[in-house]
């Protein structure tokens, strides 16, 4: 049944394809040599009820985490992040506890393939190849998020700025007026 069979099609195609890469470079010899990541910029698109809506096949879950794509709330940036390097990475291993974001990657890969970053470089992110690598990791500063199309009655895409630090996460509108605090760890649907 629409739009289930669409999106479930796509991902069995991207699923069989990518298998092929991996299997390439196994072939190659060049696997252990090779760090892949999996990972997504936000949650799922709010699908569509209308066949004709280019989103109406959008029908991702966000495993009960509120908000989507568009939301600051852990719905929308709290998103699968798969790793892959052979000899580097352990097979198998589910990290529940690591907070890490897109500004990390620069210093991550940096560190992965040896490259020290310039002198000069002072960006937001932070080497987590420890915790890539099945090392205990803790961030040490919070991360940062600004939605500037919050809009201010919207119940799931309100927030405009957002703050993670630690097992907190702040959302907050300044215009609206509201704010909320949340312990992820203990409040995980916020």
């Amino acid at each position: 049944q629409e739009p289930q069979r669409t999106y479930y099609s796509t991902i069995t195609r991207a699923d069989r394809l990518i298998g092929e890469v991996l299997a390439a470079l196994d072939e190659l010899g060049v696997a252990d040599n090779t760090l892949i990541i999996f990972t997504s910029d936000n949650g799922p698109e709010n699908s569509q009820p209308n066949p004709g809506n280019k989103l109406y096949y959008s029908v991702g879950s966000t495993g009960g985490l509120r908000g989507r794509k568009r939301s600051l709330y852990l719905g929308g940036v709290d998103v699968p992040f798969i790793v892959r390097w052979p000899g580097h990475v352990p097979a198998g291993r589910v990290d529940k506890t690591s907070v890490l974001s897109g500004v990390d990657m620069l210093p991550t890969l940096c560190a992965a393939a040896g490259v020290a970053l310039p002198q000069d470089y002072h960006g937001d992110g932070v080497n987590v190849l420890p915790a890539f690598c099945g090392q205990p990791f803790l961030r040490a500063q919070p991360m940062f998020w600004e939605w500037r199309e919050a809009r201010a009655r919207d119940p799931k895409d309100w927030p405009m700025h957002a703050m993670r630090d630690g097992d907190w996460a702040f959302v907050v509108n300044e215009v609206a007026g509201r704010a909320e605090l949340f312990n992820v760890v203990s409040d995980r649907n916020q």
